[in-house]
């Protein structure tokens, strides 16, 4: 569960506007059904490429965190 795992809480006015620009950027198809949308991801090698680059953001920005804390503890 992404709200349990991410401590965060992910409501429709978040997570919509997101599924559609990533289907408009051509990354999600969709596939309508009787009262909802099935999503699926349309390129897995852009996918991949994408999130491989997000996670490696993420894990730099860390590390800047990280020694900005140790800073601190110099002090």
């Amino acid at each position: 569960d992404v709200a349990r795992v991410c401590r965060a809480l992910l409501g429709p006015g978040k997570v919509y506007p997101q599924v559609h620009r990533l289907e408009d950027q051509g990354l999600l198809r969709s596939q309508e059904l009787v009262r909802t949308k099935e999503y699926r991801i349309a390129d897995t090698d852009v996918a991949y490429s994408l999130i491989e680059t997000a996670m490696l953001r993420h894990q730099v920005l860390g590390l800047f965190f990280e020694r900005a804390l140790e800073s601190f503890d110099d002090n």
